[in-house]
């Protein structure tokens, strides 16, 4: 995750920007980590432990303003 959101925190996102960082990192998280092809499962997972791109994106902006 810190990889895909290196730098997020001083580039404004746009809509379509976001819409890209929530596929790569639901592929990502599907392929590579939770082993299954289920969105709904991955999309549990995610809420599960906290990895929803939209708050981890606000996150790093916060982050970088305070």
């Amino acid at each position: 995750m810190p990889i895909v959101l290196y730098g997020i925190e001083v580039c404004p996102v746009s809509i379509s920007d976001m819409r890209s960082l929530k596929f790569t990192v639901k592929r990502i998280l599907t392929k590579l980590v939770f082993h299954t092809y289920d969105c709904a499962k991955t999309d549990s997972c995610m809420s599960l432990y906290g990895l929803s791109v939209s708050e981890l994106v606000d996150q790093c902006a916060l982050g970088f303003f305070v």
